[in-house]
């Protein structure tokens, strides 16, 4: 990677973090186009309700169980580098930062800003 795009990398990740972390609705189109990867877990042992239900996701965030089966994280990846996690349709967020619950993520205009944010 060269170094301007490592220099825009590491000032574009406190940015995405911070509209992340947005609490309101915002205006958008709904439209993201965004493709979705599926890591494996490795010794993912909190429930998937403990960690959602949460206030903050865990960094490291490998995935979590429910019903004693393990659910990989499912991310998509940033042009920063960074990730956005998502669980269950409703949930998403970045390892560290705040738990979003928008309802629905086919719906949320928030979720679909911060998916254009991410790979913009």
């Amino acid at each position: 990677m060269s170094r301007l795009r490592t220099a825009t990398a590491l000032l574009a990740a406190p940015l995405l973090l911070v509209a992340l972390a947005a609490c309101g609705e915002d205006e958008g189109d709904g439209a993201d186009g965004a493709s979705e990867t599926t890591e494996s877990p490795t010794g993912a042992a909190a429930s998937c309700e403990e960690v959602w239900g949460g206030e903050k996701l865990p960094d490291p965030y490998e995935g979590c169980t429910e019903d004693g089966t393990v659910v990989a994280a499912v991310t998509q990846e940033c042009s920063s580098g960074q990730v956005i996690v998502t669980y269950d349709d409703r949930y998403y967020a970045v390892p560290g930062g705040p738990v979003n619950d928008v309802g629905s993520l086919a719906e949320s205009k928030q979720y679909h800003k911060a998916l254009r944010q991410c790979t913009a």
